[in-house]
């Protein structure tokens, strides 16, 4: 359950203890080239020359580290409307 950066995972494991509340989240945007242009069959009209590529990387009060992607251009996105 997520609510106000707050994660209770702590309580589910361990009744008693506050739960993790997210104090950091970085997103970094990669744009890795593909070899050659590139053409998607759902957009055969668009060349594609790099793939475009998020990695997240999320940190808890207790410097508990989580990191996980996404394969768009997520990073401004989430920079702006979800780190805290």
């Amino acid at each position: 359950m997520v609510a106000n950066n707050i994660i209770d995972v702590r309580s589910h494991s361990n009744p008693g203890r506050a739960p993790l509340e997210i104090v950091g989240v970085k997103a970094t945007t990669l744009e890795i080239p593909y070899p050659e242009e590139f053409r998607a069959a759902w957009h055969p009209h668009i060349v594609e020359t790099l793939r475009p590529a998020t990695i997240v990387q999320i940190t808890t009060d207790d410097g508990i580290v989580g990191i996980g992607g996404s394969g768009t251009r997520d990073g401004q996105l989430i920079r702006q409307h979800i780190a805290p």
